[in-house]
């Protein structure tokens, strides 16, 4: 039974892999793990891609048949890892149809969507995780304004309608990234986190049609 631990922060993609018989599903070399960014690009980290080996080693990617499969990537080690496109794991697109450099793989923000083929969970095999603290800062500011801008206990309507529109909005993209099953469903909520940003920072309005 093997179960995969998959998080984003600030400077690292980690993900580690916990079996509770290593006879299982991590004994064999075919673990594979395929990441796909904020940006578009996708990651596919194969252990039976004995071509690429080295260049996983390089990025901060460990497979073992006897531990746990582990992997941090960062920017700096997927330059390392993969200095140019001559490589069958880094692509442009979902459509695995052009090589690229690690340099051209960008992480931050946003949506991410993970596949894990041994996963154990059916539900964890594929799915969505975001890594948005923009935006919750910005959503804890303006509830922090509903809080403290009242005038004898009743809400600044101006405030409290920036939040409704900001929190009602964020839990769209909560529920799309829940419910989302491929890799091709995150362009269209990292379109959303991106309005969502704009919003909070001003350059954008959150307006629709009843």
């Amino acid at each position: 039974m093997a179960y995969l631990y998959f998080d984003v922060n600030a400077t690292n993609v980690n993900g580690i892999t916990f079996s509770t018989s290593f006879s299982g599903a991590d004994a064999a070399a075919d673990d594979a793990f395929t990441i796909t960014t904020p940006g578009g690009q996708v990651i596919v980290l194969d252990e039976a891609n004995a071509g690429d080996a080295a260049k996983y080693t390089a990025a901060g990617v460990s497979f073992s048949p006897t531990a746990n499969d582990t992997f941090g990537l960062t920017a700096a080690g997927l330059v390392a890892g993969f200095p140019d496109a001559t490589n069958t794991s880094l692509y442009s697109d979902t459509t695995l149809g052009t090589a690229i450099a690690g340099d051209a793989v960008t992480l931050g923000e946003g949506c991410y969507f993970v596949s894990y083929n041994n996963e154990t969970i059916t539900a964890n095999a594929n799915r969505a995780t975001l890594y948005i603290p923009t935006i919750l800062d910005g959503i804890d500011t303006l509830a922090t304004n509903v809080i403290n801008c009242q005038c004898n206990c009743e809400l600044n309507s101006d405030k409290a309608q920036s939040y409704i529109k900001a929190r009602g909005y964020l839990d769209l993209i909560y529920y799309k990234a829940d419910t989302a099953t491929t890799n091709t469903e995150i362009a269209a909520i990292n379109t959303m986190i991106t309005t969502l940003t704009n919003f909070l920072a001003g350059t954008d309005e959150l307006c629709g049609s009843c």
